[in-house]
């Protein structure tokens, strides 16, 4: 087979159709990308992306949070609205009026944890309507983006990206109004719990609309992201998913498809009970696939949904990657590979992002694996 180019193979993984190798998509936290740019000895991670032979760039967005106006993650929408206010105990407020502050993790990555959600205790639907701190898409200037895009238009190119904190709609209800709070809303306040989706879906649409005028024709993918799920099961019914999620998640993915995008869904933990639903709301990449707990069997996964949707990630950031050996991570990339790279639809991915703990040699092998196993079925083959 024809050597294929980034996007390319990409996009045939998407669709379901054979590729020269399994494509590949690199997610890391900051300090993971300064590590990996110190051993290949160079100074961005675009060069890093060339050595690992990822085929896939992102251009970042999505209420993706800001620090004295500038991007966490980048390329990026350029924030040009009100500056959000840093207090003396080193916190700050997100663009959403969330205040955070930085907290370093054992594997020594730095998150941004929220410690006050500025909803918590408003009890009606107008005092939603008054929060005055409801971001606007004329806070964010794109016309810069068409450069960073053409850049990187010989590779699969997503718009989207969790990377920063940047989910669309039911955790920022969360970090607006408390995770707690907001599944006992879905329950005992209905109204309430649908005004809030209501307004950060409005912010969403205008923004991602805004976006798509500039660039929309560079994109490939649109990404989405909302976590429905615990390592055991979902955090909520399918049925509240269906009454409260489905329709303002349908609306960007609607939007995202009248650009001719790919709609990727990021979705943590076991949501197998769901997978159905994004199939019919129009997802076409589902991520990050966690395996580990029960009814997500890969096996059992592309049986089911394999014709029907592309699975991106399924390799274990939790044991795996930072506890294998080399060899055994090696071998775990081709097990992924062989079960849900068969006829296609399969982006080999990390399951969650690139940490610290991960050991620079198994992270370089997960990477080579996939080119490994080509060349050795090449070979075979030319027997």
């Amino acid at each position: 087979m024809k050597t294929m180019s980034p996007k390319e193979r990409v996009l045939r993984a998407v669709n379901h159709q054979e590729t020269d190798q399994i494509p590949s998509d690199y997610w890391g936290t900051p300090e993971v990308d300064q590590m990996l740019m110190r051993y290949f000895s160079v100074s961005s991670l675009d060069e890093v992306l060339e050595r690992l032979g990822v085929d896939i760039r992102y251009i970042y967005g999505s209420g993706i949070i800001y620090e004295e106006g500038k991007a966490l993650y980048g390329p990026t929408a350029r924030y040009i609205g009100p500056k959000p206010p840093i207090f003396e105990d080193g916190s700050f407020e997100d663009i959403w009026g969330v205040r955070r502050i930085f907290y370093k993790v054992r594997s020594g990555n730095i998150y941004r944890e929220v410690v006050q959600n500025p909803l918590r205790n408003l009890n009606s639907v107008q005092e939603i309507e008054n929060y005055d701190k409801w971001p606007k898409a004329e806070y964010f200037e794109f016309r810069g983006l068409r450069e960073e895009a053409k850049k990187r238009e010989m590779y699969g190119l997503i718009f989207g990206g969790v990377n920063g904190g940047s989910f669309t709609v039911f955790h920022q209800c969360g970090y607006l109004r408390g995770m707690e709070q907001v599944l006992v809303d879905l329950i005992l306040s209905p109204a309430l719990a649908h005004a809030l989706i209501e307004k950060i879906t409005e912010f969403q649409i205008a923004y991602h609309q805004k976006m798509l005028d500039e660039i929309g024709d560079l994109l490939d993918i649109l990404m989405i992201a909302d976590d429905y799920g615990t390592q055991s099961d979902l955090i909520m019914s399918r049925r509240h998913f269906q009454e409260f999620f489905k329709k303002p998640l349908g609306k960007l993915i609607e939007l995202g498809k009248k650009h001719n995008l790919k709609m990727m869904m990021h979705c943590d933990g076991n949501i197998r009970k769901l997978i159905p639903d994004f199939i019919e709301m129009g997802i076409d990449i589902l991520n990050p696939i966690q395996h580990t707990g029960p009814e997500m069997d890969p096996a059992d996964l592309k049986r089911e949904f394999g014709k029907h949707i592309c699975f991106h990630g399924g390799i274990d950031t939790q044991q795996i990657l930072p506890s294998a050996s080399a060899e055994e991570v090696r071998k775990e990339v081709l097990i992924k590979i062989n079960i849900f790279g068969k006829n296609g639809g399969y982006i080999l991915a990390p399951g969650h992002l690139l940490q610290l703990d991960i050991p620079t040699e198994n992270i370089i092998q997960f990477y080579q694996a996939p080119r490994i196993h080509t060349d050795r079925e090449s070979d075979s083959s030319e027997a």
